[in-house]
């Protein structure tokens, strides 16, 4: 485990952007590991993800983020778990 995440947000329609990050991460040589929150990933990119090595981790909004969610669009929920990042990838 590095001790840097680089996290990101992505549903199925965003799946060749992620794929795209974990090329760049990989060619530039940065260690790092990469978080995923998942809003919506199709199975064989999460095994993909899996494989890569990334930590995926589901997109679970508890109240009140779950009330705010509610007025902003769909694809800028994961936004909304900005602040809880070390809680949902602890160690870093």
């Amino acid at each position: 485990m590095s001790s840097t995440i680089i996290v990101t947000g992505a549903n199925e329609r965003y799946e060749a952007s992620v794929t795209s990050l974990l090329d760049s991460v990989h060619k530039s040589g940065f260690d790092c590991d990469v978080g995923i929150i998942d809003s919506g990933l199709s199975e064989p990119f999460l095994k993909h993800a899996s494989d890569r090595g990334c930590h995926v981790c589901p997109l679970e909004l508890k109240a009140p983020l779950r009330d705010a969610a509610r007025h902003i669009p769909q694809g800028w929920t994961a936004a909304l778990l900005k602040p809880h990042i070390r809680d949902l990838f602890p160690g870093y």
